[in-house]
């Protein structure tokens, strides 16, 4: 199997292959395979980065999967990662049982 790198973003293909799985499943509210998926990225947590990170949280947070969004969000931030605006008022307004924008 080739892997390939962004060099500009230091995520590997193969990452970027298990971000975007988790964010769909996440989304489709497949929760098995949506954790599954988070499984592998959380063990490479340090090679995530901010659109890695950004990506998975709202996924699992537009999916409903707010308590695995906030511990993805701890991480991100125990990285040292600044979190976007954006991500902080979507995760705000689902704290606070809003509906955010994309969720069934």
């Amino acid at each position: 199997e080739m892997i390939s790198c962004d060099w500009s973003s230091d995520v590997c293909s193969s990452d970027l292959v298990h971000i975007s799985l988790c964010e769909m499943y996440s989304r489709a509210g497949i929760e098995k395979k949506a954790l599954q998926a988070l499984g592998v990225m959380e063990a490479k947590k340090d090679q995530l980065g901010k659109e890695g990170f950004t990506r998975i949280i709202q996924g699992l947070n537009d999916g409903g999967f707010v308590e695995d969004a906030k511990r993805m969000l701890a991480l991100m931030k125990a990285e040292g990662i600044s979190v976007p605006e954006s991500l902080q008022i979507s995760m705000m307004l689902s704290t606070i049982g809003l509906k955010t924008q994309g969720k069934r």
